[in-house]
């Protein structure tokens, strides 16, 4: 399932929010500790941005292609501290196994309909 441009739309302005009032004035802090805050990932989280290419059933947004550029441009607005703590899951890590996964990988996946774990689909690595 893909996502209609209107929904889109949404989350691209719910993101741009987010950098701009969120992320931006914080990039000092993000520079001089090295590291995304806990407070800014668990927003990141809540907005499901560490799953936004993965299929919607396995808890991701299910973003294509061309929407996955877009709101990569966005994220890419402010620190690349921020915008790289989502390639693993949604870019190598998360296509492949989305793509060429084997059942037994993909029933692993937390977020995936046949998962047995109990972590959620978008837990973001440190």
């Amino acid at each position: 399932m893909t996502v209609n441009d209107e929904d889109f739309q949404q989350i691209l302005a719910q993101t741009r929010h987010f950098i701009r009032t969120t992320v931006i004035p914080r990039e000092q802090e993000i520079l001089d500790n090295d590291r995304v805050p806990d407070d800014l990932r668990e927003h990141a989280k809540r907005m499901r941005l560490f799953g936004y290419a993965i299929p919607q059933e396995w808890g991701g947004l299910g973003l294509d292609l061309p929407q996955d550029v877009e709101l990569a441009m966005e994220l890419g607005y402010t620190s690349l501290a921020l915008r790289s703590m989502f390639g693993t899951n949604n870019g190598i890590a998360g296509q492949v196994l989305v793509g060429f996964g084997t059942g037994e990988q993909k029933a692993r996946w937390p977020g995936h309909p046949t998962s047995t774990s109990t972590t959620s689909g978008s837990t973001p690595a440190r």
